[in-house]
């Protein structure tokens, strides 16, 4: 289930400063939030081989922050 009532940031960008993706005024139990990643530069890695790997994989950390209220 979502979670209801929860106000969702639109376009955020990826960036080392801590940033809200949604709050809400209700909590739940085993509530779910879909994440939605499009690559910069209308998807500049997508399809980005590099010579000499194989393949060419790219990789990023997510971390985040469940803050009570």
């Amino acid at each position: 289930d979502a979670v209801n009532g929860a106000q969702y940031a639109q376009n955020v960008h990826l960036s080392s400063n801590e940033t809200t993706l949604l709050t809400s005024s209700t909590g739940g139990v085993d509530k779910k939030i879909n994440i939605e990643y499009k690559g910069a530069g209308n998807n500049t890695y997508l399809d980005n081989y590099i010579a000499g790997q194989g393949p060419t994989v790219y990789t990023t950390e997510l971390t985040y922050t469940i803050i009570s209220q």
